[in-house]
């Protein structure tokens, strides 16, 4: 194996992540600012020869921001995980093949969009269905993830104000609204339903998609820290 090729590489790695911290808040602006934008733009980058070159990929976004702070709150890098006494909160659950479940959520909602788009489903629809959701939900992964971190964190020792606390609720809250609009306007135009209906099979794809997790986190065991004293024990 060639040393310089591995420099090589590493050098072409370090700038590649260096320009993520540029290309990540461009992108995450552009889709805030106006979603609309994103459909139109995976077509014309799925047509075109050299791709994405503007903004970031779709699931390149999506993977810097889901699943590198799923890995770093998992494995309590960031912070050490702050145990509920049942020992089953909802962040427990979603640790191991779980929360690599919750982070298929773009295919999964992508794919029941799709069971409703007239004339049955085709690989380019999905495929493009796909790279929007992954741009739709980077900005509602990032609240959450964000939500989820501030959970560990013990703010009694921090401030007395416990308003200030709900900030990273208030803006998960924010962001899911913001997600809800968007995703009712995206399914209003590819589908050609009005606006009732489209918030209908909005919510058909929430129910859809939270019975099956419902099943798996109840159905699936869980290994625990026995209220962080070091000691696992398995939650059903």
């Amino acid at each position: 194996m060639n040393i310089i090729n591995i420099i090589k590489g590493i050098e072409l790695l370090a700038v590649e992540l260096l320009l993520w911290i540029i290309y990540i808040p461009k992108t995450l602006y552009k889709i805030i600012k106006d979603p609309a934008w994103a459909p139109q733009y995976i077509k014309e980058q799925l047509a075109a020869e050299v791709k994405f070159k503007t903004y970031m990929s779709p699931i390149l976004l999506f993977l810097a921001i889901s699943v590198v702070l799923f890995v770093l709150l998992d494995s309590g890098l960031i912070v050490a995980p702050k145990y509920d006494e049942s020992g089953g909160s909802f962040g427990q659950r979603l640790q191991g093949p779980a929360g690599l479940l919750f982070l298929a959520l773009p295919l999964l909602f992508g794919l029941v969009i799709e069971l409703f788009r007239k004339g049955g489903i085709k690989r380019d629809n999905i495929l493009q269905s796909l790279y929007v959701q992954c741009y739709f939900f980077s900005p509602l992964m990032l609240s959450f993830f964000a939500y989820m971190l501030a959970e560990q964190f013990d703010w009694e020792n921090v401030t007395e104000d416990t308003y200030l606390a709900m900030v990273p609720l208030f803006m998960f809250l924010l962001t899911l609204l913001w997600f809800i609009v968007i995703q009712v306007n995206y399914i209003s135009r590819e589908l050609k339903y009005n606006k009732l209906v489209s918030l209908g099979l909005h919510f058909i794809c929430y129910v859809i998609i939270g019975f099956g997790f419902l099943i798996y986190l109840v159905l699936t065991p869980t290994v625990v820290d026995n209220y962080g004293s070091g000691e696992m024990e398995r939650v059903t």
